[in-house]
């Protein structure tokens, strides 16, 4: 992949991979708490499961952000990566309140509708990622399935 005429002077931003790498878990814990059939409140053990996960989630983001604000240059290309982890930060609170509420119904499909947003997102910055990093253009990233964006 060429990359963008604006970020080829791209400085050496953090390799987002070791972040989502580290979210892999907590994702699939997410989604396999998507996949349950329930008309009653989850057990109290399934929702701290889903809260774990998305605080782990928020941690990495968090990380990740702190890593790019302290070596970025604030070009371009550099404020847009910064963009797309503060979207999946917001993405992932939204699944913090998917999954907080225990003294309701879990809404276990608007968490499977959250969690396919947040795939977008991860596609999104996985095309940013690339295009300011063509180098490190192989290697693995993160679905909530646990599957590989498609780009």
């Amino acid at each position: 992949m060429e990359p963008l005429p604006c970020l080829e002077d791209a400085p050496d931003w953090p390799d987002l991979r070791e972040y989502a790498l580290r979210c892999r878990p907590a994702l699939a814990r997410l989604y396999r708490l998507s996949c349950l059939q329930s008309s009653a409140p989850l057990p109290p053990v399934l929702l701290d499961e889903g809260r774990m996960a998305v605080e782990q989630i928020r941690a990495e983001l968090d990380a990740a952000l702190s890593a790019l604000r302290a070596a970025g240059t604030g070009t371009g290309g550099h404020r847009l990566l910064v963009t797309r982890v503060i979207r999946l930060r917001l993405a992932a609170d939204a699944m913090g309140r998917a999954v907080n509420r225990p003294d309701q119904v879990t809404d276990l499909r608007g968490l499977r509708g959250l969690l396919a947003h947040f795939d977008a997102l991860v596609a999104a910055l996985w095309t940013v990622q690339f295009a300011v990093s063509p180098d490190r253009a192989s290697g693995p990233v993160i679905g909530a399935a646990g599957e590989e964006p498609r780009l």
